[in-house]
Parts: structure tokens; C-alpha cells; sequence
């Protein structure tokens, strides 16, 4: 026996040594158990019966490093080296997946980042046999049912994300009500029905309430009956959207809401549902999506679509998220700037979906305005250098007219700022001018979007005297 490990055996009082074996997988490699002269060391029992400490390249060679790797130091410094390494190919696998999936335009959910297989190894002459059955991510946990139900549900849900569907956001009951309510249209009860996934027809379809009966059934569930329209507007709402199943296969011209009309897998989807299991399946199944816009992707294009364009005075095009209030300061930028701010640049917008748009902290900063916090900032800031003025708009939808208190709050944080302060407060019609009227402080101005070439000054001594009659 190697001298060095007698003597720490007998140090640590170890009796019952874990000796590593040439024919069989190591332990755990860690700075402890190499460098460190515990009972837990690592040692290697020959194959005539002597046993010794692992040198430097064996522990680096277990750690996957090359063997043309050198380290550097002493060798508890070496040890400390592999230890604490990371092993290399579990790098070079994982750098590997994030190559892979950052040359794809797909973005993935947790679930299914989890499903993808890494990249094969190299270079390396391993010999073992993979598993040729599905790995199935979990997106959905119920201890209280059995185990191959669950596995089920996962499945499904699987499918459902492979064909498009985006699960990320929804919670994990909407996942299993989701899972199940697909599983009854399909009439899949268990794994090893998939390749019997049924494309109903006339009566054949599932109601509302069938799959209600269903799901209480075959999936240990207790929903009431009065709860069929929930089928409809959350269960399987994604899939139907998607066109993986159709809600009126038995009367195309049903009322949405109608509680008799029947669904059915599409018989555009029901082949590779059927295919789910096959080792190629997941081939299989981006061949067939790689010329359909998934439901995710037309979600996606549908928000650009919604997005509110908006041209700045310089000329750049920027979107806002959509509604009324991003509406307004549309409407400000597009149509007060031109007429009342004397070539003013916008330094700062705010976005109801974003916080901000545009902030140019460098020109505030310049101008020593206060610091940029989303709470305390207007919706638009913009200044004009020919005037030396600094517009301070808000845009009032709801709420937020520069009040008596916010006047004193904008003037306390602008107090520093070098440039001539304008508050304005901004509205989309006189009807709602008129709600916040009397909230509106002294000392500012209005201006109306419904009547752009005019605006109320609420300070009647600067601007008061006649006007030239035309």
C-alpha cells in the first residue's frame, strides 16, 4: 500500500476506504478528496490488490480534460486545479446547445429547453447505448394523481408546444386542464395510445360537457357541468387558435358560445399527433411545422401589427405599445412639437408596456435636470435650444394633470435645471378636458388633441390683452 495513504487512513481513523476501481465509474472529483488528506481521499485499488493516491493526469483524465493539458504549481496546487474545474466537455456540451440554439430563430420554452438532446460527443472512444424512449419534460406536477397520468399530461402538453403552442406564462392547473381537455378530443387515455388519436366526425365530436365527463372519467376530476364554458374560453382556447383543433367540427356555423357545437383534432395535425412516440419524432415534427407560422409567431406578429408607429421631430420612427394614453403622446409629438416647440427634441417618452422609449440622459444630465426615475418623470420631456425651454408634458387619459402638488414636486426636482421650465398638461378630447379642469394648476398650459391649433392658458395676466380682429 502507498505510504501516503496508509498513513492518512490511520490520521482520519478511516475503516471502511471507498477505493476507486479501474473498471468501474469514479466518485465525485473535488478539491477535497484529491488535495486533501482525509479519509475520504481518493485511492485506487490495482488489480493485485495494492493500492495508491491518484496521480495529477489520472484525476485530470477523469475530469475530461485532454491529456495534453498541463498545470501549472505544486502538485496540491494541481490537485486544487482539477478539482475545481469544471469539467471540460460538460463545457464544450453546453457552449455547444448554446451555439446551436442561438443560430436557430426558435426561442424555446424551460420545458422544452430541458427536451433537447446535446450535441454527440467527439473525439472520445466511449462505448454505451442510449435510451431510445421519448424524454419527457415536466411542465406540469400532481402528486395526487398517479405517476403515468402525469406522464400523460406531459406528453401532451409536449405536443401541444412542439406544434406552436406557447406555454410560458400559464399556470401549472391551466397547463393540466389544457393537457386534459386535448387528451379527450384525441381520446388518448394512455401513452401507448397515441398512434389511435381519433379525428371525430358529425356526432363522434366532443361537446363542451362531453369532454367535462370525459376528464371526470378517465383523469380522476371533479368538474361540474356548469363549468362547460370554460372548455371553450381558457381550456381549449390556444389549441384552437393554433388550428390544431377545430371547435365547430359538427356545425361550422355555431355561435361561439354555443355548448353543442362538437371539437375535433384537425385533420391537418392528426398524422403527426399519431407519429408522437417514434424515436425521429421530433424531426418529424419540425419538418412539418418549418412551413406553418405557429401560434407564438402569429401572437408575435399580431402585437407588431398592434404596435402605435410614432415619427419623431429628427425624423426617427419608433412604436409604441397600443391604447389610448400612447395614443395621446402620438398625438403630442406628431402635432403639439410642430406648432408650439420651436424645433424642440424629444429627450424623454414613456411607454405604458416599456417604462421608456426614448431617454437621453447624456442632454438632461447637460441640462441639470433631476435624476432620471420612472415615478417622477412626465411622460414627454423635450427641449428646445433655440428658446432655452424645457417642455414638461403630461399626457392625461385617466389621470395625472400637473396638479398644484405635481407642479411643486417637478419644480423641487428641476430646481438646478439651466433651462426655462413649460408645463403642459395634454388631453385627447374637451370632454375629458373638462373632468380635470378644476385639478389643473396655475401657471401651466392645456392642450387638446381634438383641437390641436389651440390652447388654454391657465395664468391670465401674462397673455392678457386684445386680439387683432381679421
Amino acid at each position: 500500500m502507498d505510504e501516503y495513504v496508509a498513513k492518512y487512513e490511520r490520521a482520519s481513523f478511516c475503516t471502511r476506504p471507498r477505493d476507486l476501481h479501474p473498471d468501474l465509474p469514479a466518485r465525485t472529483l473535488t478539491c477535497r478528496n484529491l488535495a486533501g488528506a482525509t479519509g475520504d481521499m481518493h485511492r485506487i485499488r490495482l488489480p493485485d490488490g495494492r493500492r495508491r493516491r491518484l496521480l495529477i493526469h489520472e484525476a485530470a483524465r477523469l475530469q475530461t480534460f485532454p491529456d495534453w493539458f498541463q498545470f501549472c504549481g505544486g502538485e496540491t496546487s494541481q490537485f486544487n486545479q482539477v478539482g475545481n474545474a469544471v469539467a471540460p466537455l460538460l463545457a464544450w456540451h453546453l457552449a455547444g446547445a448554446v451555439k446551436t440554439y442561438l443560430a436557430t430563430n426558435k426561442r424555446l420554452s424551460s420545458g422544452e429547453i430541458l427536451y433537447r438532446n446535446l450535441p454527440d460527443q467527439f473525439a472520445l472512444p466511449l462505448e454505451f447505448k442510449e435510451s431510445t424512449e421519448m424524454k419527457i419534460p415536466t411542465f406540469v406536477i400532481n402528486q395526487e394523481k398517479p405517476v403515468k397520468l402525469v406522464k400523460l399530461f406531459n406528453e401532451s402538453l409536449l405536443i401541444l408546444s412542439k406544434l406552436g403552442i406557447p406555454l410560458d406564462g400559464l399556470k401549472p392547473r391551466e397547463l393540466e386542464k389544457m393537457a386534459m381537455a386535448f387528451l379527450a378530443v384525441a381520446d388518448v387515455k394512455r401513452s401507448a395510445d397515441w398512434t389511435k388519436a381519433r379525428l371525430r366526425e358529425g356526432k363522434d365530436t366532443l361537446k363542451s360537457r362531453d369532454i367535462i365527463a370525459y376528464l371526470n372519467e378517465h383523469f380522476q376530476e371533479k368538474i361540474s357541468m356548469g363549468s362547460y364554458d370554460d372548455i371553450r374560453r381558457k381550456d381549449l382556447k390556444l389549441p384552437v387558435v393554433a388550428g390544431i383543433i377545430i371547435a365547430s367540427a359538427n356545425k361550422p356555423n355555431a355561435a361561439r358560445n354555443d355548448p353543442t357545437r362538437g371539437y375535433s383534432l384537425s385533420p391537418e395535425y392528426v398524422e403527426i399527433i399519431r407519429s408522437f412516440g417514434q424515436s425521429d419524432w421530433l424531426e418529424l415534427t419540425e419538418e412539418f411545422m418549418a412551413e406553418r407560422p405557429t401560434l407564438a409567431e402569429r401572437l408575435d406578429a399580431a402585437r407588431h401589427i398592434g404596435l402605435v408607429p410614432i415619427k419623431l421631430p429628427d425624423g426617427t420612427t419608433i412604436q409604441f405599445s397600443p391604447g389610448e394614453h400612447n395614443l395621446l403622446q402620438k398625438a403630442i409629438i406628431e402635432h403639439f412639437l410642430p406648432r408650439y416647440g420651436y424645433g424642440a427634441e424629444v429627450l424623454y417618452i414613456g411607454d405604458t408596456a416599456k417604462k421608456f422609449l426614448v431617454r437621453d440622459e447624456a442632454k438632461l444630465k447637460a441640462l441639470k435636470f433631476f435624476k432620471l426615475e420612472h415615478g417622477e418623470l412626465p411622460d414627454i420631456v423635450a427641449y428646445s435650444e433655440s428658446k432655452n425651454w424645457l417642455f414638461l408634458i403630461e399626457a392625461v387619459h385617466s389621470s395625472g394633470p400637473i396638479s398644484p402638488i405635481r407642479l411643486l414636486e417637478l419644480k423641487r426636482l428641476a430646481k438646478e435645471c439651466t433651462a426655462d421650465l413649460v408645463f403642459i398638461t395634454a388631453f385627447l378630447t374637451r370632454d375629458i378636458f373638462r373632468k380635470f379642469a378644476p385639478d389643473i394648476a396655475w401657471e401651466t398650459e392645456v392642450w387638446i388633441a381634438d383641437a390641436p391649433d389651440h390652447m388654454v392658458h391657465f395664468d391670465g395676466d401674462k397673455f392678457l390683452g386684445p386680439y387683432k380682429v381679421q
